[in-house]
Parts: structure tokens; sequence; C-alpha cells
């Protein structure tokens, strides 16, 4: 009885150096490149953390009564004629003539150039 008991213990004991000395081995091999995955891991979740937040604004900053481009061909503008009659006229009125001193130029003006 206390032999097969001595086995077990021996057995167990030499599986667990078995099992540290290869995860010694695995960290012995990964430790030249834990800075590159440390940098990629951290590129990774900048990412998620930047994509999350947008899909979040886009999601809540939008007021429900704010047309949406599927639903803004719905609508159909109308101007009002008076507003468009003072925009047409304005296109016709003629510039002031205001007179400048010798050798300057009015940058205002369409024909100086």
């Amino acid at each position: 009885m206390d032999d097969s008991k001595k086995k077990q213990s021996v057995t167990l004991q030499q599986s667990f150096e078995e099992i540290m000395s290869s995860l010694r081995s695995l960290g012995t091999q990964i430790a030249p490149h834990l800075g590159f995955i440390y940098v990629i891991i951290m590129l990774l979740s900048i990412t998620m953390v930047v994509y999350s937040v947008t899909q979040i604004m886009q999601l809540t900053n939008t007021p429900s009564s704010t047309p949406t481009t599927s639903s803004a061909g719905d609508y159909t503008i109308t101007f009002d004629k008076k507003i468009i009659l003072k925009i047409e006229s304005l296109n016709s009125a003629t510039a002031p003539n205001s007179t400048i001193p010798g050798g300057r130029i009015n940058p205002f003006s369409e024909g100086v150039y």
C-alpha cells in the first residue's frame, strides 16, 4: 500500500516538473516576441474602442425627427416667391461707383483683371 502511494506521488511530481519545464521552454521561445505581441494587442484594443464609440455615437446622436439619407427623398422643398424675387434683384443691382485713389485697383470689380 505504501509503495503504491509513493509511486503515485512520484509520478505526480514528475509530471508537474515536466509541465513546468515545457512551460519554461515555451516562455523562452515567446520572450523575444512579447513586445510585438503587446503592440498588436494594444492596437487592436484601440481600434475596437474607437469603432465601438463611433457606432454608439451614430446611433444616439440622430434625433427621431431628423430625416436620414433613405427618407430624405420623401420631402419636397418649396421656396417663397418673394424671397426668390429679392435674390434675383440683388443679382441685377449694379455695384456702387466709388472713387479710389490713383494707382489703386478696386478688388471687388469684375472687369479689372
